[in-house]
């Protein structure tokens, strides 16, 4: 096996609970780079939240679960934004069953809801998962450019000059998310998906980590079988639809685990370096 292409999540794959790339993780990268592999974090956050955490790890970067990609030198090759009106009819809907809720453009993170309630909810739904302080939280959050920036949004309209990467709601538990998953799936134009059990996430039809994968990768002349994708939630399930050489972390949800060729230590015990050691530059 010939792997000329690794495309990686980040949250719950290629970070734990301590969000910083270990030194494992970060050396099996970098010396698969040196073998001549292209890395690429397939994430479904924001390009400027992702770059802080690659430091020193020269990458490319799937952003908003496919909405955008960007080559390891900070140039947009390739991208799919969601259409407004289907946004509006996400928002609505969310807005109905008082789900709060972001909307995430090419410009600023937008909210039809209270702003500091919007991100009150997001801690609570972090601390869900993996626990900590709320204050100390929120604190972090408020660094992140895209929290930092967050806008109340007046009026849909506001969005006619800026791109739609994608909508993204949550809740403390995962009692709600699925009947609204449901609900959602019947608008027109829209891929509904999840990083975590107690959030939802929504983009245009195609932009689906597994599908711009494959339109990069066709673009690098790289093949299907020369592409190894990592990863442990349901936003990452069209990876493991379209790629055979896929590797789960062993914290993954269930339905991955199923589809994976490959499975690896948790992201606590840097899975990642497991399945680049192992599978791509065999050093072990």
């Amino acid at each position: 096996m010939m792997i000329k292409l690794i495309a990686c999540d980040i949250d719950g794959t290629l970070l734990g609970k301590v969000k910083v790339v270990s030194e494992r993780n970060k050396k099996a990268i970098l010396d698969a780079i040196n073998h001549g592999v292209i890395f690429a974090i397939a994430s479904g956050r924001d390009y400027h939240d992702i770059m802080p955490l690659t430091d020193g790890i020269p990458c490319h970067v799937i952003c908003g679960n496919g909405a955008e990609y960007y080559d390891e030198k900070g140039n947009k090759i390739m991208s799919c934004y969601m259409n407004k009106d289907a946004c509006i009819k996400v928002s609505q809907v969310l807005l109905k069953h008082n789900l709060y809720h972001m909307i995430f453009t090419t410009s600023k993170t937008r909210t039809p809801m209270n702003v500091e309630k919007v991100k009150a909810m997001f801690v609570k739904r972090k601390i869900g998962l993996y626990d900590g302080d709320f204050d100390k939280e929120l604190e972090k959050l408020n660094q992140r450019r895209r929290f930092k920036e967050m806008k109340h949004l007046d009026d849909f309209e506001d969005l006619n000059n800026t791109h739609i990467i994608k909508v993204e709601g949550f809740d403390i538990t995962e009692d709600r998310i699925s009947k609204i998953k449901e609900e959602l799936k019947t608008i027109d134009n829209i891929y509904v998906s999840s990083s975590f059990r107690n959030n939802i996430e929504v983009t245009d039809i195609n932009a689906t980590k597994g599908a711009i994968i494959k339109l990069v990768a066709k673009k690098l002349n790289i093949q299907d079988d020369e592409v190894m994708v990592i990863g442990d939630g349901l936003n990452d399930l069209t990876m493991f639809e379209m790629f055979e050489n896929s590797v789960v972390v062993d914290n993954g949800e269930d339905v991955i685990k199923k589809l994976a060729k490959y499975h690896v230590a948790c992201a606590d015990n840097d899975g990642v370096a497991e399945a680049i050691e192992k599978y791509v530059i065999n050093i072990v």
